[in-house]
């Protein structure tokens, strides 16, 4: 999470990372759960094809299975926020 955290602020401006769900609420199992990432951004653009080239970028070399990245603007993270029980800033 911390590499991801550290190529969003290289490739968005004003970048902020959140992990949320199982990690956080300790309940994380290896075989079944994934790593939920908010990665938000004012710099996130609004084409689906730009913000796959993102998260390619984002999660190059890693288990993309084991890492579930949402790329969000702030606003949508508000949005997200409401039906997340817990998260972390990184």
């Amino acid at each position: 999470v911390e590499k991801v955290k550290e190529r969003g602020t290289r490739l968005l401006p004003e970048t902020k990372v959140y992990v949320f769900g199982s990690v956080v609420r300790g309940d994380y199992h290896p075989m079944l759960s994934d790593i939920d990432v908010a990665v938000v951004s004012p710099g996130v653009p609004e084409g689906a094809a730009e913000r796959v080239r993102i998260k390619l970028k984002l999660t190059e070399g890693f288990d993309e299975s084991s890492l579930e990245i949402h790329l969000l603007t702030p606003k949508e993270w508000e949005t997200y926020r409401r039906f997340i029980d817990v998260y972390r800033e990184i």
